[in-house]
């Protein structure tokens, strides 16, 4: 997920350069440094205790949502070209549903272990 992230990074960098000079020093700005701070909570959560981990990426959700807005107002303002957003949110999405999963499966792991979801083991 780090690299698809990575990756996300540069394509929006690309795209906030040609943002008008108006948009690139503030919403531009903005979106970019969201973007770094979400690499950075997602590669410190890697090597976090699973209770840190899972506040992480509650974070990272929360942090995916904002990037979402300001990349909404970027287009509804046609600071972005439609296909550069399409793109974003087809690997937003992606992104977020891998976030998702892993919450999911750190939450599973933390459950107390019960005689009823016991029985298979």
């Amino acid at each position: 997920m780090l690299s698809r992230t990575k990756n996300l990074y540069i394509e929006i960098a690309v795209a906030l350069n040609k943002f008008p000079k108006s948009a690139k020093y503030i919403l531009g700005y903005r979106i970019e440094q969201s973007l770094l701070d979400f690499l950075e909570i997602l590669y410190v959560a890697q090597y976090q205790k699973i209770d840190e981990k899972l506040k992480s990426l509650y974070l990272l959700q929360i942090k995916l949502d904002t990037i979402s807005f300001l990349m909404t107002l970027s287009w509804e303002a046609k600071h972005l070209p439609h296909s550069a957003y399409a793109r974003y949110v087809e690997q937003s999405t992606e992104i977020g549903r891998r976030i998702g999963g892993w919450r999911k499966g750190l939450e599973t792991k933390l459950e107390p272990k019960t005689p009823h979801n016991m029985q298979g083991e």
